[in-house]
C-alpha cells in the first residue's frame, strides 16, 4: 500500500504544471482526468491562500500546501476506490471553477448566503439508492467522496438528502449543523426560529439571532460594517465578518475563511 500511494503522489506531482494552468483557469475544462485531480484540486484550494495573503494558513509556502494537499487527496481517492467509488471529474472541474470564480473577493463583496462550493463529490456510487444504508470511512474526508449518490450525505448509517435542498423545518431534527431551512437555525440538534433584529436574546454570544445582528448582551442587534471599531483579535461575532483585527471590524477574502 505505501509504494502504491508513492506512485500514485510521483504521477500527481508530475502533472503539476498542467494541474497548475487548469487551477489558475488558463485552460478552461468541463472536465478533470482522474489521475490529475489531487493536485488539481490541491492547487486550486493553496494558491488563494497566497495570493490573497490569508493570515490563515498553516502551510510555510504554496508549495508545501500543494504537497501536502496532494498527498492527502491521494489517500482519500485510493480508500474510495478500494471502496468501488466512481470518480467524477465534471465535479472536480466545478469546484475548481468555484475557486477561480471566487478569487480574492472580500467577504463583504458576498451577500447572504454566500456563494457556496459546488455540493458534487468527486467520488461517489451513483448507483446506490437515497436512504440506503451507508458507512462513512474517516480516509473520505468530508466533502471528497461519499458512499452515496453524488451530493448525498451518509447521516445516521443512511444516505441522506442534502440539507441544502431539503433541510429540516422549524422543530425538526437537525441533519447537519447548519442543516435548517432558512431563516430557521440549529440550537441542540433542533431547528429553531432565528430571533428577529431587536429581539431579546439574554447573553448567549451564540444565540440564534437573525444573519444581520448579533446578541449583544440583550438583545440581537446590527451587526457592525467592516472598519468599525472594536474589542479584542480574532472572533468577534459583533462584527459583520466576525473578524476583529488592529481594533477594527476586518474585512477579508472569502477564501481565507474557507481553508484549507
Amino acid at each position: 500500500m505505501a509504494v502504491r500511494r508513492r506512485t500514485w503522489l510521483v504521477v500527481m506531482l508530475a502533472v503539476a504544471a498542467c494541474s497548475q494552468r487548469i487551477a489558475d483557469g488558463g485552460d478552461p475544462t468541463d472536465d478533470v482526468l482522474e489521475p490529475d485531480a489531487p493536485a488539481v484540486l490541491a492547487r486550486a484550494e493553496c494558491a488563494p491562500q497566497f495570493e490573497c495573503e490569508c493570515s490563515s494558513t498553516q502551510h510555510s509556502d504554496q508549495d508545501e500546501c500543494v504537497e501536502t494537499r496532494t498527498a492527502e487527496y491521494v489517500e482519500m481517492a485510493e480508500a474510495a476506490r478500494m471502496e468501488g467509488l466512481a470518480y467524477d471529474g465534471e465535479c472536480v472541474a466545478s469546484i475548481v471553477a468555484w475557486y477561480v470564480d471566487i478569487g480574492c473577493g472580500l467577504q463583504s463583496s458576498f451577500t447572504f448566503p454566500e456563494p457556496e462550493r459546488p455540493r458534487c463529490h468527486p467520488y461517489a456510487l451513483p448507483d446506490v439508492a437515497s436512504m440506503s444504508a451507508c458507512t462513512l470511512p474517516a480516509a473520505f474526508g468530508g466533502t471528497f467522496a461519499t458512499p452515496c449518490p453524488s451530493g448525498e450525505l451518509c447521516i445516521d448509517g443512511l444516505c441522506s438528502p442534502p440539507w441544502w435542498l431539503v433541510g429540516a423545518e422549524i422543530g425538526e431534527r437537525c441533519p447537519a449543523p447548519e442543516g435548517c431551512v432558512y431563516p430557521g437555525t440549529c440550537v441542540a440538534d433542533e431547528c429553531v426560529a432565528r430571533i428577529p433584529p431587536g429581539g431579546a436574546c439574554g447573553e448567549d454570544i451564540l444565540a440564534a439571532c437573525d444573519h444581520s445582528t448579533y446578541c449583544d448582551g440583550s438583545t440581537c442587534a446590527a451587526k457592525l460594517e467592516p472598519g468599525a471599531p472594536c474589542e479584542g483579535e480574532g472572533f468577534d461575532a459583533s462584527c459583520v465578518n466576525q473578524a476583529c483585527a488592529d481594533g477594527v471590524c476586518a474585512d477579508v477574502p472569502a477564501l481565507c475563511v474557507v481553508g484549507p
